[in-house]
């Protein structure tokens, strides 16, 4: 991935969100109109959180709000978490993944 932050394609009607480097609910802001219009415009996600720097607590209380969303509007989400181990023990010792099943 050249840019890190968001990047959003269409693969065969699949909306492909990718976020990456550093996640709080700072840098995420911003990025949630262009996500919002996907979510208005795909009724299929793949979402992947990878190449990550650094997330937070607020960070992933978005991902649930996304996923959430999604759900409400009957919409199909598929999320991929690509943390570093680090990372991945402290989000899972706050038992923030289990919303998404991983």
């Amino acid at each position: 991935m050249k840019d890190k932050g968001l990047q959003i394609s269409d693969k065969n009607g699949t909306a492909q969100i990718n976020f990456s480097g550093k996640l709080s609910v700072i840098t995420l802001e911003p990025m949630m109109p262009e996500v919002n219009a996907a979510i208005d415009k795909f009724s299929k996600f793949e979402i992947l959180i990878n190449d990550v720097e650094n997330l937070d607590l607020a960070a992933m209380q978005l991902f649930i709000s996304i996923k959430r969303t999604l759900d409400q509007e009957q919409k199909t989400g598929k999320f991929t978490f690509d943390l570093p181990q680090k990372l991945r023990v402290s989000i899972t010792e706050a038992q923030m993944l289990s919303e998404f099943n991983q």
